[in-house]
């Protein structure tokens, strides 16, 4: 392994540089500025007050003012990625993990970008998730790849761990209001998620959940009295009955409910509508009054949540709405907010809100086309992103008007990088993500940490990110395995990309005939045309051995190749000249007369799918002749929604 050229001579046995010296501006190694932030974000967040929003991207971490304000670069080293950013709840401070040390530790970050990182933890050894931050800020949890829950104390760096799974990563977590409990999803002995409530003093866990539906997405109440939760429990197959040849196992669509539970006994569900042994709330007016009278004497009051455990189980209250593909679930004084995804493989999201009250409880869609959202820790403003747009607005469970929504100013928004800097990063990360994540723990029995040592300096080479990429396929090509890929990343490209098209043929010059000539024709399972290639479709009828004079009127002997002539043409109707031949034979004579046929290429990805097509057609022919009938050939390209679809059609 190495990046140089020798020149061995053989009669002296002697070995000798060989010196290459290319001329280049060497423009990748540059640095230069990313202007499109928001297309590398990994992580954002709403500050407490609604005022500000961190973001990370491409490992580097900003905040930006919600109105007016300055745009504060809070790291600026593009050898260092920060990750799973988090706003203290004081607002001033942020939580982060950086792998500046080499693995990933917390560090402590100052909102306003004036001053240095502190490390709070000192024992990272694996891949570490996104924090969850006390309300109390005293405090923080985490989970790691090694399946464990862990603790740590800000002020004093301390970590202690919580629990260890042996099922899965713990996830889903959330603080109660005076930060004495966490709760979190783990997963049970029969794979279902359940909901465990850890009061972090003690370390006593208990299951407030069954194993036997998934439960998950907790949220407290701000006065510390419920629980509200996700829970897939609405069983309604949309599949009519088994028969048929191609029915699928039941299917059940929209199974989420929203429930909560009862912290203590003798709650009221603020649901539960009017009856007459609890006399009716008083109207807003008398709220708003008896509120103001009220606020001096509770504004300071510290909230204490205690929880009754005793058939904790059976104090569960369904929420009364519609059921759905519901996630991600908050709440605040007023409302809850989640998001529903929209059927279909590539489903949207849209933003929920439901009012907390006992009249007239509506769900309202709040935005559309919703890639995430954040709640303000003081409950009063949301964060919504929609595409490459965020905007913020009151979180009240109803539906914004538009004048009432702020759209986040990241127009100007720019940073400098170093490229070199960042490949060494790169690099390091991906062998730290193969260790941590290859599902061998013992890495085949290669030496991970000598194969970094072997390969680091070789990232000082580097020169654009097409040699990173193949330094990183040679690194993680040790491991010997399937299913690891290098994604391609920041490499320069012509201005035009002009996409190449395809007739679904393969052909060959042939200047007697006066054109190329078919050699081939893909073909696929003649029981669904809308696969046939181009030239084999019936309005078409061209047949191998028929030659090609021309493209939309230009000669194919007039260019180096034909296939220039069908560039930006995919899915566009091109007209072909096309001289017919007496036979399919090599080299047969073709028709004087030709004729003109209209086709549609398809681009060169769908010729690749077309060519595997023929591949399993031609194996499926083989296995019928063989088995003479009796046996059955059915082949999966991968495990996706279409390759289901493969197993239904040839099943």
């Amino acid at each position: 392994l190495g990046a140089d050229i020798y020149l061995y001579t053989i009669e002296t046995d002697e070995t000798a540089l060989v010196d290459v010296s290319l001329t280049s501006d060497m423009d990748h190694m540059r640095s230069r500025w990313v202007k499109n932030p928001v297309d590398y974000l990994s992580a954002w967040q709403l500050s407490p007050k609604g005022d500000q929003v961190v973001m990370v991207s491409r490992g580097r971490v900003f905040v930006a003012p919600v109105e007016d304000g300055r745009f504060v670069e809070v790291t600026r080293e593009s050898g260092v990625r920060y990750r799973a950013v988090r706003f203290f709840p004081n607002g001033e401070h942020l939580l982060a993990l950086s792998d500046a040390s080499g693995e990933l530790e917390y560090v402590k970050l100052p909102a306003n970008g004036m001053g240095e990182p502190e490390q709070i933890t000192d024992n990272g050894q694996v891949f570490r998730y996104r924090p969850v931050i006390s309300p109390d800020g005293k405090s923080f949890a985490f989970a790691d790849k090694d399946q464990r829950l862990w603790l740590v104390n800000v002020e004093t760096r301390a970590s202690r761990l919580l629990a260890a799974s042996q099922m899965s990563a713990f996830y889903h977590m959330s603080w109660s209001p005076d930060s004495r409990w966490l709760a979190f999803v783990e997963l049970a002995e029969n794979t279902h998620s359940q909901i465990k409530l850890c009061e972090v003093e003690s370390g006593e866990i208990m299951a407030v959940t069954s194993d036997r539906v998934d439960s998950y997405s907790p949220a407290w109440s701000p006065d510390g009295k419920w629980l509200y939760f996700l829970s897939d429990r609405h069983f309604n197959s949309i599949v009519p009955g088994p028969w048929g040849p191609r029915q699928p196992d039941p299917y059940f669509d929209k199974t989420t409910k929203l429930y909560m539970f009862a912290l203590q006994k003798e709650t009221r569900s603020p649901f539960q509508p009017d009856d007459e042994l609890v006399p009716a709330a008083p109207s807003n007016n008398n709220k708003k009054n008896n509120s103001k009278k009220e606020n001096g004497d509770k504004k300071d009051e510290p909230i204490a949540v205690e929880i009754d455990f005793d058939r904790i189980m059976t104090r569960i209250y369904e929420i009364p709405v519609a059921p759905g593909r519901y996630v991600g679930l908050k709440a605040n004084k007023k409302a809850l907010f989640w998001l529903d995804r929209t059927p279909g493989q590539d489903g949207t999201f849209k933003l929920l809100g439901l009012e907390i009250k006992n009249k007239k409880i509506e769900t309202q869609t709040l935005t559309h086309n919703t890639n995430g959202y954040s709640l303000s820790a003081n409950g009063e403003k949301l964060l919504v992103r929609q595409n490459n747009s965020f905007f913020t607005f009151d979180a009240t469970g109803k539906t914004p008007k538009a004048d009432e929504k702020k759209r986040l100013k990241l127009s100007q928004w720019m940073f400098e990088v170093d490229s070199r800097q960042e490949w060494r990063q790169m690099f390091v990360d991906a062998w730290r993500l193969e260790r941590d994540y290859f599902y061998d723990r013992n890495l085949h029995g290669i030496d991970w940490q000598g194969l970094f040592e072997r390969h680091l300096p070789l990232v000082e080479r580097v020169t654009d990110r097409d040699e990173l990429d193949n330094l990183l396929a040679q690194l993680v090509g040790e491991l010997a395995a399937l299913h690891t890929f290098v994604r391609d990343g920041d490499k320069r490209r012509g201005k035009d990309r002009i996409a190449p098209a395809s007739l679904g043929a393969a052909w060959s010059r042939d200047e007697a005939a006066g054109g190329y000539r078919i050699d081939h024709i893909y073909e696929t399972e003649p029981d669904y045309p809308e696969r046939y290639a181009p030239l084999a479709r019936p309005e078409v009828n061209v047949q191998a051995g028929d030659v090609i004079e021309s493209i939309n009127g230009v000669s194919t002997l007039a260019v180096p190749h034909p296939a220039l002539l069908l560039r930006n043409q995919a899915g566009k109707q091109v007209r072909l000249r096309v001289k017919t031949a007496v036979s399919a034979a090599l080299n047969a004579s073709v028709s004087d007369t030709p004729v003109d046929k209209i086709a549609v290429p398809i681009s060169i990805a769908r010729e690749a799918d077309l060519r595997y097509d023929e591949w399993e057609y031609h194996n499926r022919l083989y296995v019928d002749e063989k088995g003479a009938g009796q046996l059955g050939y059915i082949h999966m390209r991968a495990m996706r929604g279409d390759n289901y679809t493969e197993w239904a059609q040839a099943y």
